[in-house]
């Protein structure tokens, strides 16, 4: 499998392990590209940014930042996002430690809020990590 999968695929098993989604919940192993009322709830988990870090002349260490996306409907508050957030996402990722080993670190990066401004389905609350790993 390659390492970029199966990060999104530890870091998703993760998330359930921890009751990610009480009730029905879509999973995306990915960002997705388009959001239907009826997908939501749902938490997406994909990587930006990958680049080799050329940090070590005899390995091939690279650097990326993972996401996790928490999307509800737009009629959610930005609180309700908190709550999946602090309840779900963070706990999870406390427990994660290096997951498995496929990381060398885990680094929490940052929190953003988006709105869906074309169809005004969705709320978003994006966590983000600095991933160091090899390949």
């Amino acid at each position: 499998m390659n390492q970029h999968r199966a990060i999104r695929q530890a870091v998703m098993v993760c998330l359930k392990s921890q009751g990610s989604g009480k009730g029905v919940v879509t999973w995306f192993d990915g960002r997705p590209g388009f959001l239907d009322v009826s997908d939501l709830p749902a938490v997406a988990v994909y990587l930006s940014d990958a680049q080799c870090t050329g940090d070590y002349l005899d390995g091939n260490n690279w650097s990326a930042t993972l996401h996790i996306e928490v999307f509800l409907k737009a009629t959610q508050p930005d609180g309700a996002l908190d709550d999946q957030v602090e309840n779900v996402v963070l706990p999870a990722m406390d427990t994660a430690g290096t997951l498995n080993g496929l990381l060398e670190s885990i680094i929490p990066q940052g929190y953003d809020y988006q709105r869906d401004d074309q169809a005004m389905t969705w709320g978003s609350a994006d966590v983000t990590y600095l991933l160091r790993y090899d390949m």
